[in-house]
């Protein structure tokens, strides 16, 4: 068996294949559009189109809808969600775009087909609570993209008990939404119930090694994602260690994503010592995890494979061996089985 050398960008042994992207810059994010210009200073917004008219962030008044919300979006919507949620409408309707209303309204009726892109809309936690009750209505999308929406813990937690009673969606991206450990681990249970989600992105989200360790307790119920992203959340060796025991029994994952995470030599041959060679799966490393992890990687991904190898050529030669002497006591039963029928 040959091996290419550590210069290549894939490493393939057997079925699985280690990317090496770590020479590779990941592409920048693309620019949020300016629906929203937050003043940190007051916590109010200010609506682009409406020129300098400033609405406050959580107005109390139902009937100010129609004054703040002079949008697309029916009253009856936001009616509705302040029926199912504790959100003031007047609130929901000051801190969420005409766009954004809109594609909820379609989220809760199940008419905005199998796609929906809400990221860089500045949803924060109010806006996740309203996603997250017309999630639980949805019947029919499959695809959903909350990135860079600064969810944090709390607009993780109420994604998250969406996702224990939606049946429909394939793929949500949750990155860059600042979710910390508490909103990760909030992921990671509703993923033990989950049966729908194919794939997760989590990257920027600066989970740690609990968070991870939540999503790695996850993938030992979970049998259904088979793409997961957790680059850039600072995982550490401890993290890639709690990953790859998860791996030993998950037997659904077939694409990883450990890319700037710091996760050291131990950390690289534990997750090399924990994977099959003969499974099919891919994990990309990048940027922070340095050359000698990689190359501790591929060592341990070489020995586990010829020791596969060596294995595998033990027991033909058993069986070779198993098969002459059956031969031998075939012949032998035969030859005596004969000497008795002359002596009948």
């Amino acid at each position: 068996m040959t091996f290419p050398s550590s210069s290549t960008n894939n490493l393939d042994l057997h079925k699985y294949t280690l990317a090496r992207s770590r020479l590779r810059t990941p592409p920048r994010a693309p620019v949020p559009p300016r629906h929203y210009v937050k003043h940190h200073s007051s916590q109010k917004y200010s609506r682009e189109r409406d020129a300098e008219t400033t609405v406050a962030m959580a107005p109390t008044n139902t009937a100010a809808v129609a004054a703040v919300a002079g949008n697309g979006a029916s009253n009856d919507l936001l009616d509705r969600i302040n029926s199912s949620t504790d959100l003031d409408a007047a609130a929901i309707a000051a801190h969420l775009d005409d766009y954004t209303q809109q594609r909820i309204h379609d989220m809760a009726n199940s008419t905005c087909g199998e796609e929906c892109i809400l990221s860089w809309h500045n949803l924060e936690e109010i806006g996740a609570r309203v996603i997250a009750e017309a999630l639980k209505k949805n019947t029919n999308m499959l695809k959903l993209n909350l990135g860079w929406n600064n969810l944090r813990a709390a607009g993780g937690r109420a994604i998250a008990e969406a996702l224990k009673r939606n049946n429909t969606l394939h793929e949500l991206s949750l990155s860059d939404n600042h979710l910390g450990p508490d909103g990760c681990a909030a992921i990671a249970t509703a993923l033990e119930s989950n049966t729908m989600l194919h794939t997760l992105f989590l990257y920027n989200n600066n989970i740690g090694t609990d968070g991870v360790k939540a999503i790695a307790k996850s993938l030992l119920k979970n049998t259904s994602l088979t793409r997961l992203s957790l680059s850039r959340n600072h995982l550490g060796p401890d993290g890639a260690i709690a990953i790859a025991e998860a791996l030993k029994s998950n037997t659904t994952l077939l694409n990883l994503d450990l890319g700037w995470n710091e996760i050291g030599e131990t950390g690289a041959a534990a997750l090399a010592r924990a994977i099959d060679p003969r499974r099919s799966i891919t994990i990309t490393y990048g940027g922070d995890n340095k050359e000698e992890e990689i190359t501790a990687l591929e060592g341990q991904l070489r020995q586990t494979t010829q020791q596969l190898q060596s294995t595998r050529d033990a027991l033909a030669t058993s069986n070779r061996t198993t098969a002459v002497l059956l031969l031998c006591l075939v012949s032998g039963a035969a030859l005596a089985y004969g000497h008795y029928r002359q002596h009948l």
